[in-house]
């Protein structure tokens, strides 16, 4: 098996998951949908301008971009914003 079957039946799995968990919470009223369909709309563009990126980046500055991210996100998070 490649790492695309492996990213593909992660995804997979991870489907019937969301499903239930969106099923409960809509039965608790805990669902703004106009907001779900904005969010839903902005990840669909995400993950295909995403997968068109790393398409077009080398790997090492693909790992490069996600580290600096991280750092950034963690500095955030030290100082509680």
């Amino acid at each position: 098996y490649s790492l695309d079957s492996a990213i593909g039946t992660s995804l997979a799995v991870i489907i019937p998951t969301a499903i239930s968990g969106v099923i409960k919470h809509h039965q608790q009223q805990n669902v703004n949908w106009e907001v779900a369909l904005y969010l839903g709309a902005a990840a669909i563009l995400g993950a295909w301008v995403g997968a068109w990126l790393v398409g077009h980046i080398p790997p090492a500055a693909l790992k490069r971009i996600f580290g600096a991210v991280l750092v950034l996100v963690g500095v955030r998070m030290a100082l509680g914003r």
